[in-house]
């Protein structure tokens, strides 16, 4: 009955952990105005199971002309990121982690307008199960250290 009971938690906390990020985005062509561009550290709040506030990011860069990343959750490990993709200002990617040995995927994909990123959560297989509202900001850099 406790493990039954901890399974809601687990979920929502996969949910929200973030992952890595791998995906080819088209140059803007000369006669389109150019897309958004993903790279950065995104930001979210969220609330897991037992009520705590949590925080989540993902840190996306460009390697070689492609998108990577990585997602960095509450529990502070890193999980890539799969099926990466990102065009037109749209982002969708999958994060998986396992728990109690069950493999959970939850899909992303969201808009990014400027420094937001706003979309829906999908849970459950092949992201049929429930969703939620999602949104991120993207966090400014940190200023260069000054020399004395």
């Amino acid at each position: 009955m406790a493990f039954r009971n901890l399974i809601p938690s687990l979920v929502l906390v996969a949910c929200f952990l973030p992952p890595v990020l791998g995906a080819d985005q088209a140059e803007p062509s000369a006669s389109k105005p150019a897309s958004a561009d993903a790279v950065g550290s995104w930001k979210w709040s969220y609330t897991a199971g037992d009520g705590a506030p949590l925080e989540a990011r993902i840190v996306l860069r460009r390697v070689e002309g492609k998108l990577e990343g990585v997602a960095r959750g509450a529990d502070g490990l890193e999980v890539p990121l799969e099926q990466l993709s990102f065009a037109t200002n749209q982002l969708r990617f999958e994060l998986s982690r396992v728990f109690a040995g069950k493999k959970i995927t939850t899909q992303y994909r969201g808009t990014i307008t400027g420094d937001q990123l706003k979309g829906q959560v999908l849970m459950g297989k092949e992201g049929s199960g429930r969703s939620r509202d999602w949104e991120a900001v993207r966090e400014k850099p940190a200023p260069p250290a000054q020399s004395p």
